[in-house]
């Protein structure tokens, strides 16, 4: 999906009036009254609401239809430099693959030519209910308003396209993960866990939270784990690597769901010593003025081998791990770590923890 067609769907749905506003919630690292023990994170613990949304009985829209599909591209992946992407990329088995029905009900809004094809199916017949989007899609064997059943046959991808796009929108969550364990696309076999890379801190101001992008400069100033002072920009590469791969291309890393951060004492990093941080709710769709507040600089997708057969695909998810900044001055001088924990879309947590000394000037220790 291009940054024209992300635009032109965020308008289409009314982003600005879904509530999206605190999706990236901001920081809290004031001491915590006394110590307390982490708890494993949940999806429920990140948006319990969004992640248990229910939905029909569901099928593939590629096939087999009754298989879990392989998915190229990530709910909230990055899309350009200031989106994010509002479903899942379906990898198909070939091009010009046929298309399937995910659910029973009505097909809307048909868009029929270009590359861009796409159309509406909604269960209850209405568009203010649940509704599936489809995208690269040529509705080749129904007629616009047609019901249709789960399975059946409908379209064939957009000849080049080689995947199609499939979004979940509800009145609740807005656009949402339909591979969620409640959604059509779960797949109970995917139980690897989140990966993270190395830790970095940097000066938390403007420039640390600039725009993402591969040929976007990083102005960041750099500070040491060791000498940590004033607010602090934590970031972190953070991704989940499906076990349920795609066959004709590089598997791309994909988000997780949600993300919580702390700081740890330095003797056991699993009691706090400072209130919980909120970089990321991925039970909704991040909102094109939010993302540079989640995705740090040194943050692209590179999607060439797609298209082309000599092209290269890459993703690289770096992560403000410590939400919109980590204000070291309220915690008292000395060492601690810094941890991170990450969930993906199928529950499976996992933390890592960085040792870190905060060093304000005139502060005790």
């Amino acid at each position: 999906m291009n940054i024209k067609i992300i635009r032109s769907a965020a308008a289409g749905t009314g982003l600005t009036a879904l509530g999206l506003a605190a999706l990236l919630l901001p920081s809290q690292t004031s001491a915590a009254p006394a110590p307390q023990h982490v708890r494993t994170l949940t999806l429920a613990r990140v948006d319990r609401k969004c992640f248990d949304y229910p939905s029909a009985p569901g099928a593939s829209p590629v096939y087999p239809t009754w298989a879990v599909p392989s998915i190229r591209g990530g709910f909230d992946d990055p899309r350009g430099v200031k989106y994010a992407h509002f479903g899942v990329d379906v990898a198909a088995p070939h091009d010009r693959a046929k298309v399937y029905a995910v659910v029973a009900g009505r097909i809307w809004h048909v868009r029929r030519k270009g590359a861009n094809a796409r159309f509406i199916l909604s269960p209850s017949g209405t568009l203010r209910s649940t509704r599936y989007d489809y995208w690269h899609v040529d509705l080749t064997r129904v007629a616009p308003g047609a019901r249709v059943r789960r399975g059946q046959w409908i379209g064939r991808v957009v000849a080049g396209q080689n995947h199609v796009h499939l979004s979940e929108w509800n009145p609740v969550c807005g656009f949402i993960d339909p591979r969620r364990p409640t959604g059509i696309l779960r797949d109970p076999a995917n139980r690897e866990r989140p990966s993270m890379g190395d830790l970095g801190a940097y000066v938390a101001d403007e420039a640390a939270f600039g725009p993402h992008g591969k040929d976007v400069a990083d102005a960041s100033t750099a500070m040491a784990l060791d000498d940590l002072h004033g607010r602090v920009d934590f970031r972190a590469q953070v991704w989940d690597m499906p076990a349920h791969r795609t066959s004709r291309w590089p598997q791309q890393p994909l988000m997780v769901a949600g993300l919580r951060s702390w700081i740890g004492s330095a003797a056991d990093p699993l009691v706090r010593v400072s209130s919980p941080i909120v970089p990321f709710v991925g039970g909704r769709l991040i909102p094109p003025a939010q993302v540079d507040g989640f995705y740090a600089p040194g943050t692209y997708r590179e999607n060439a081998c797609f298209t082309h057969p000599q092209g290269s695909c890459a993703t690289r998810l770096i992560v403000h791990v410590g939400g919109g900044g980590v204000d070291t001055t309220r915690i008292p001088n000395g060492n601690y770590q810094f941890c991170v924990a990450a969930v993906t879309i199928r529950n499976v947590a996992h933390h890592r923890c960085w040792p870190i000394a905060i060093d304000n000037p005139g502060s005790a220790g």
